[in-house]
């Protein structure tokens, strides 16, 4: 049976999609390589099927179905999809680190250019599982290989029936979830940028890492940013930014926002509800502001946002803000 959470995840999904749909006379061609033989080519090819009929996107997936003599390492994949690089607006190649050790050279030929364009990638470390398990919670452990997330996603009841080998429709059974898994992928890269892992270091050298949710973003046409911060940190948004601080009632939050745009913002009782909200749990908690703000270009000003009522834990205030969904964790 449906749970009620899960319900409105899928309506909230519905709703998003609908908005997002978007015809063009002209479809964008894209070319993808999976490593995998199952998880990851189906995965892509039920992406492919949903967002047919809107027109934007040609996708062709490699390797085809029952193709048992496809390259199936990264180096392999990146060459595959260089041969092809004349005959599609984008190349992707869809790999993990997995026991594999020639990473190195395959991301660097993958940003070697051909006429002008080069090999995108869709990354994940230790395994595609990895992307599959931020569907349901944020993760920042290293697994040693993707049996331990497999595992993980059974002992949870996550996705009970998860084989990796297996010809298993995962998009689909992930596909409400979808939005969610952006947001924990963005937080993961986040936490990674707060431990200093993403000042230069290769992402083949991270455990764990994915940036799956790059290309799903784009074939979904999702037009949201996703952004994290943490109390007392100023987070950048486009031509603006902001920072929460909590305050001495432990319930009130003093949220400073910075405008480096071209226009001013405003802040007041009609509208801070359409800008700032608490999501705890599965709910939404509105927010009240003290005083009305205008913020003109170059400027930084001051309020104090109050909850209606205590925020639980793992409690995150978000700011919708242009084209951004800035998340604070609370």
């Amino acid at each position: 049976m449906e749970s009620s959470a899960d319900s409105r995840r899928s309506r909230n999904w519905n709703l998003f999609s609908t908005m997002t749909r978007k015809k063009r006379s002209l479809r964008r061609t894209i070319f993808i390589a999976c490593e995998g033989r199952n998880t990851e080519p189906i995965y892509f090819e039920k992406i492919a099927e949903e967002i047919e009929d809107r027109g934007t996107f040609s996708v062709t997936i490699y390797p085809e179905r029952g193709d048992d003599t496809h390259v199936s390492h990264a180096l392999g994949l990146v060459l595959e999809a260089r041969s092809r690089i004349d005959d599609f607006d984008e190349v992707w190649v869809v790999f993990d680190r997995n026991g594999y050790t020639k990473h190195k050279e395959a991301f660097e030929l993958a940003a070697d250019p051909v006429n002008g364009k080069r090999v995108h990638i869709a990354f994940s470390s230790i395994a595609f599982e990895m992307w599959v398990l931020l569907h349901f919670e944020k993760s920042d452990t290293a697994f040693a290989k993707s049996a331990g997330i497999v595992q993980l996603l059974r002992d949870k009841e996550y996705f009970p029936s998860y084989e990796k080998k297996a010809y298993l429709d995962t998009y689909s059974f992930l596909r409400d979830r979808t939005l969610l898994a952006m947001e924990n992928a963005a937080w993961l890269r986040h936490e990674l940028a707060r431990a200093g892992m993403l000042d230069g270091r290769p992402l083949y050298e991270l455990n764990p890492y994915t940036d799956v949710d790059m290309l799903v973003l784009s074939l979904l046409e999702v037009r949201e940013k996703y952004m994290w911060g943490i109390p007392g940190e100023l987070v950048s948004a486009g031509g603006a930014g902001v920072k929460v601080e909590k305050m001495e009632d432990g319930l009130s939050l003093r949220v400073t926002v910075a405008n480096g745009g071209g226009g001013s913002l405003l802040f007041n009782a009609a509208n801070i509800g359409e800008q700032f909200s608490i999501r705890s749990g599965e709910g939404v908690i509105a927010v009240s502001i003290d005083k009305t703000a205008h913020v003109a270009p170059g400027e930084r000003v001051a309020f104090v946002l109050t909850p209606a009522e205590a925020p639980g834990e793992g409690a995150v205030l978000v700011w919708l803000f242009e084209s951004y969904r800035v998340m604070i964790g609370l």
